[in-house]
């Protein structure tokens, strides 16, 4: 979502950093999609420049993950 709220509004990630106080760094990493986590400081800054809230900012995709095993015995057969 952030990708798409600065090529809505034709930003550039400088005048972003500029005007929030935010590293380009920090920015350039949401655009990459490569952070393992965000500060709240950095969210509310993000939300407040973009006029947005925090469910407007992120899109969440619920999936489910399940995981099937099978035990084989020295032979290569499957034990029940």
């Amino acid at each position: 979502m952030f990708n798409e709220l600065v090529a809505q509004r034709k930003l550039k990630i400088t005048r972003i950093s500029n005007n929030i106080g935010i590293s380009r760094s920090t920015l350039n990493s949401l655009t990459r999609n490569d952070r393992k986590g965000i500060q709240y400081d950095t969210l509310n800054k993000l939300c407040n420049y973009f006029n947005v809230t925090l469910s407007e900012f992120f899109s969440y995709i619920p999936y489910d993950i399940s995981f099937n095993f099978e035990i084989m015995d020295e032979k290569g057969e499957v034990i029940n």
